[in-house]
């Protein structure tokens, strides 16, 4: 197991007690403190007869309408939250938490609203007086006596979960809410101290519902890369995991065996049109994963009137229908119109086509390659025509807004064709359709050959940002000293999953009205010393800095004058 950290207590957090020879809250009874894990000191020991009292004020308040079956406890009033802590109980049950109305120093007969216990099976049990009252979770592992074990419960408008050790033990879709009204009292080792319950450590209340990898990461758990689905299409029929909403068109496995065949035979899109086409829908989970897939494009338009779509998206279900990610390729008749034979890519509310002008009509074969990356709110397009792996470009960046997508997603497959007939049709084969949840970080140092060419269009936003910051640096008459022509003075450091772009920026005109230059220089892979030494600044300068996915360093006589990171790049 690699090293336990402490909880640091952030924005969100509402209540933390690390122990260590002390509570935050009210000591009863003859509680001690005994050995926690390795590096996080004390933890609180709890015998029959004591237990801890905390208070503190609640985030939300219930509107004391008698009505628990809704997901906020009023209209428009964000309801979640978290707990969690580390435990290590002598016996079963063990009634660990309970949040109450009451200021109390006996077991109550009512204002129970939260509670967390081991029941008499040793599984996770949690129960709230509030939303959802007959819908609460009871997990499925078992909770071993006199050893550690991290456990937790979230409830938010998405769902409630309870984990252990970091993985999600019992979900039910609905939130289960306790009703907050005044003051919260919260106590460990609830019924006041009626059992032997045993050790607990690094108690924690958020104010959200943590991530699934945020609970991973307090409970030392590094995140495993799991294969969340793999088709080959090597069988006669489509896996069950895929809805098929039927309409015209068709799919095989046959007709070319060890691939998805997608036969394009339809009029109008599925909002509408002369004809629904055939949907074949896949839903999956998480907010980090990376989708792989071979596409083979056989579009093949056969009168002067027609025009065919092949449309793969990633899109968030529900009633905004927000999509991820949208590929969708066209050909039409019109060769003089770059739009009749384009790679349309986009990414929510962005649309950036890729499009192929001189292409001839009809189509002959293309095999694309597509590696589709998520990172919560970050999002990735790669692809290679060269039908694998091994000549791969960032396509597309995007940076959204925290919590734009949700945990549940879909491919959903479809195509469209108008405008005459479709004989013979299009079709589009998949060789595969693969996704990965939780991909491993990248390594520490990339080789050279693995980041050329990639991220170019980062490269760019960040080259735009940074001219603009310098332009307003040299209003501020930050570079008074600096009017020589052609020296470089300024030197930007991109920090890109620890590969680093080292760009120059040189003043073609001196200071007002000048013309900045900026050029893109060589690539290379810098580690944390390395950079260190360049941009003269100590180590933990920049390590910090790379909490976020890129950081740009701006640089004057090599001491950094300016940091940006993603979040100060308006996108494209």
């Amino acid at each position: 197991m690699s090293k336990i950290l402490q909880i640091q207590p952030d924005s969100n957090t509402v209540l933390l007690d690390n122990f260590n020879g002390t509570t935050k809250g009210t000591g009863f009874g003859a509680l001690n403190y005994g050995e926690s894990l390795p590096n996080l000191g004390q933890a609180v020991n709890l015998p029959k007869g004591a237990y801890i009292k905390y208070a503190f004020s609640p985030w939300y308040r219930w509107n004391g309408a008698h009505k628990f079956d809704i997901n906020e406890v009023a209209p428009g009033v964000l309801t979640e939250g978290t707990v969690e802590m580390w435990i290590k109980p002598r016996q079963y049950p063990a009634y660990i938490l309970e949040f109450n109305w009451n200021d109390l120093t006996s077991r109550p007969s009512g204002g129970t609203i939260l509670t967390l216990d081991i029941n008499a099976d040793g599984k996770l049990a949690y129960n709230s007086w509030g939303g959802y009252m007959d819908k609460k979770p009871v997990g499925k592992m078992t909770i071993p006596l006199n050893k550690w074990t991290h456990v937790a419960v979230s409830w938010s408008p998405k769902g409630t979960k309870l984990y252990v050790n970091g993985s999600v033990d019992a979900y039910v879709d609905v939130n289960v809410w306790p009703a907050f009204s005044g003051t919260v009292f919260a106590y460990l080792n609830r019924f006041w101290g009626e059992s032997d319950f045993g050790l607990i450590d690094e108690f924690h209340v958020s104010k959200v519902a943590r991530t699934d990898e945020e609970i991973r990461l307090h409970a030392n758990i590094q995140p495993m890369e799991s294969v969340i689905f793999d088709d080959q299409f090597e069988g006669s029929t489509l896996s069950s995991d895929w809805v098929i909403s039927t309409g015209k068109g068709s799919h095989s496995l046959t007709d070319n065996p060890g691939y998805l065949r997608y036969i394009i035979d339809a009029y109008g899109w599925p909002s509408g049109g002369d004809a629904k086409p055939l949907q074949l829908i896949r839903p999956f989970y998480g907010d980090r994963w990376i989708l792989k897939t071979a596409i083979t494009y056989n579009m093949r338009p056969a009168e002067p009137t027609n025009n065919r779509t092949m449309h793969f998206f990633i899109r968030v279900p529900g009633a905004t229908g927000a999509t991820i990610i949208y590929i969708g390729r066209s050909v039409g008749v019109n060769d003089a119109n770059p739009g009749s034979n384009a790679m349309s890519l986009s990414a929510g509310s962005n649309n950036e086509p890729i499009f192929f002008p001189n292409s001839p009509n009809p189509l002959p074969t293309e095999r694309w390659y597509l590696e589709i990356e998520r990172n919560k709110d970050y999002v990735a397009i790669r692809a290679s025509t060269g039908g694998d792996d091994s000549t791969f470009k960032y396509v597309r960046e995007y940076t959204f807004p925290p919590g734009s997508f949700g945990n549940e997603q879909e491919i959903k497959i479809y195509g469209t064709g108008w405008y005459g007939s479709n004989n013979p049709p299009g079709y589009v084969d998949f060789d595969f359709i693969k996704v990965v949840g939780n991909p491993p970080p990248p390594p520490e140092n990339l080789p050279i050959r693995d980041i050329e060419g990639v991220g170019d269009a980062y490269a760019e936003r960040l080259e735009r940002q940074g001219i603009k910051t310098i332009k307003n640096m040299a209003l501020a008459n930050v570079l008074s000293l600096h009017k020589k022509v052609g020296i470089p003075l300024f030197k930007l450091y991109v920090i890109k999953r620890r590969a680093t772009l080292a760009l120059d920026v040189k003043i073609d005109k001196a200071l007002f009205g000048n013309i900045l230059q900026m050029q893109l220089g060589e690539i290379i892979a810098m580690p944390d010393e390395e950079l260190s030494l360049k941009a003269n600044q100590p180590v933990e300068t920049t390590s910090n800095l790379k909490r976020d996915i890129s950081t740009l360093l701006i640089c004057l006589d090599n001491a950094i004058v300016k940091a940006l990171t993603l979040e100060d790049i308006s996108p494209i």
